[in-house]
């Protein structure tokens, strides 16, 4: 498709379908490339995104942010072969803060 000089392109729309609630987070270590995400990058975190079972969320697991995949409520499954299950059990304080709905990549 080629772009009309009269119409806007919005990056924010391109990149999640709410752009004002959500948040880009630069990728440092390599322990999400078994989903295809990997140090260098950039993931739009959406705030207002509903978290289905599989998506990628960050969340806060007893106060520290962690960025999983989450499974089958109530797990949160790691994304890298290192991280274990995590059974979230209704004395943790936990919170899904947002999804992983895009990533940008640098060429």
């Amino acid at each position: 498709m080629l772009l009309d000089s009269r119409h806007k392109l919005s990056l924010g729309h391109v990149l999640s379908a709410h752009p004002r609630s959500t948040y880009a987070v630069p990728v440092i270590s390599g322990r999400m490339s078994r989903v295809g995400i990997y140090p260098g990058e950039v993931m739009c975190i959406d705030c207002a995104e509903e978290p289905l079972p599989g998506a990628i969320v960050y969340a806060f697991v007893e106060g520290l942010g962690r960025v999983t995949r989450q499974w089958v409520p109530p797990y949160l499954v790691g994304l890298s072969k290192d991280e274990e299950t995590l059974l979230i059990n209704p004395d943790m304080k936990f919170k899904i803060i947002g999804v992983v709905v895009s990533v940008v990549r640098y060429l």
